[in-house]
């Protein structure tokens, strides 16, 4: 028996050797998942062992080894559970509701229930009907029918909700009825403005970059704060990966990272950092101040298919230099001194809007495919030709 040091290393063991695995299965231990290959913790344990020690083998006497177990393609427990069920059910009704109450409780995939029920249809003769006192077909042909997709609503079209605004814009990027999208994502994920908060009394930091979706213990305002951050992340995430895939145009804008290692930020989250490794994808840092910002204000761009963007925000620079200002803590007037920034320099929006022009330019425009009224109800008033005098707040919550 050797000891690894590793998840990864374990994983990978066990894949290849087939006898420990086996072995392995035999014991009926429930194991605590452990995050894996590509997790933080996994990138740590690598980095506290690496060219340390070899896999150690372990001394001593050892257990007597069971015989092996083979590798299951099913759920034993839901397969128990299902038993269970049969028996406890007066009818053919309570049966299936007990059965589809059992497959939700349980964390597992569409193929794993499938091949549980294919090994309960395998195993289930009439003599085990006989004996349990239940209607033998009549409980085959009902699991024959929950292994259909047509029997869970959340496998159906027909099942699935329509009516969010998610549904519906990411269907239309489907469809290729919008090319672009830009977005700022939450704006609810510090920045180095925020790292002096830390030191002075102002908002508290509720995400890190080990609890990136926010914190684990967060007043009511924060959770609310946060969630809608992540909703607001995450439609963007995902219509960009929908844009990726039929060959749109998308950018989503953001701070840029901190230098502070352990700073959140969406460019360190896996999704990002999984869609800017696309070879259409690419990233571009710049500081705001060079188009007219008060202060320098680092900011990163994620860029879809958009090659002739980067080109048009050099040309569109207003100044070589970098301002002095900062802006961190409160002004004289008890604003927030970052209030300001959530405005685009013109001198940028004058830039990105060139950039985007000349990448719609080069994809082929179908001239039967009309935008709909509902879309044109929602861009007309985001056309903004005059400009107030107070800022919104972060958050209105």
């Amino acid at each position: 028996m050797k000891e690894y040091h590793t998840f990864a290393k374990l994983k990978t063991h066990l894949l290849q050797v087939t006898a420990c695995r086996h072995i392995l299965q035999a014991n009926r231990h429930r194991w605590q998942p452990m995050p894996g290959a590509g997790s933080q913790l996994n990138a740590t344990m690598e980095a506290a062992h690496d060219g340390l020690l070899p896999p150690l083998k372990v001394q001593g006497p050892l257990l007597e080894q069971p015989h092996g177990r083979a590798d299951e393609d099913f759920d034993q427990d839901l397969l128990e559970k299902i038993f269970l069920d049969i028996v406890d059910a007066t009818t053919i009704a309570e049966c299936e509701r007990l059965i589809r109450a059992a497959a939700r409780a349980k964390a597992l995939s569409w193929s794993l229930f499938q091949a549980t029920l294919e090994r309960f249809l395998e195993i289930f003769t009439d003599e085990d009907a006989a004996v349990l006192q239940v209607p033998g077909e009549e409980i085959r042909q009902l699991l024959r029918t929950l292994k259909l997709p047509q029997a869970w609503d959340f496998l159906t079209s027909e099942g699935r909700s329509k009516t969010s605004p998610w549904h519906q814009e990411i269907a239309a990027l489907e469809q290729h009825c919008l090319h672009e999208i830009e977005g700022q994502g939450g704006r609810h994920i510090p920045s180095g403005a925020h790292d002096d908060h830390r030191r002075s009394p102002g908002p508290r930091v509720v995400r890190t970059l080990e609890e990136i979706w926010g914190l684990c213990s967060l007043s009511l305002r924060e959770l609310s704060q946060v969630t809608i951050g992540n909703i607001l992340m995450g439609f963007q995430l995902v219509a960009m990966a929908a844009l990726a895939c039929t060959g749109g145009i998308a950018a989503v804008e953001h701070p840029a990272e901190s230098p502070n290692p352990d700073d959140a930020s969406i460019w360190r989250t896996p999704i990002m950092q999984l869609l800017l490794s696309l070879p259409e994808c690419e990233s571009i840092t710049l500081a705001q101040g060079l188009w007219g910002a008060q202060s320098s204000k680092p900011t990163t761009l994620g860029v879809l298919n958009a090659p002739q963007l980067k080109q048009e925000l050099h040309s569109g620079r207003i100044t070589s230099e970098l301002p002095k200002g900062s802006s961190i803590g409160k002004d004289a007037s008890g604003q927030w001194a970052t209030a300001r920034l959530k405005e685009y320099p013109p001198g940028l929006c004058l830039a990105l809007a060139r950039g985007f022009l000349r990448a719609l330019g080069d994809l082929p425009i179908d001239p039967d495919l009309q935008v709909s009224r509902r879309h044109r109800d929602i861009f007309d008033p985001l056309v903004c030709s005059t400009y107030g005098q107070t800022y919104g707040p972060d958050f209105a919550g």
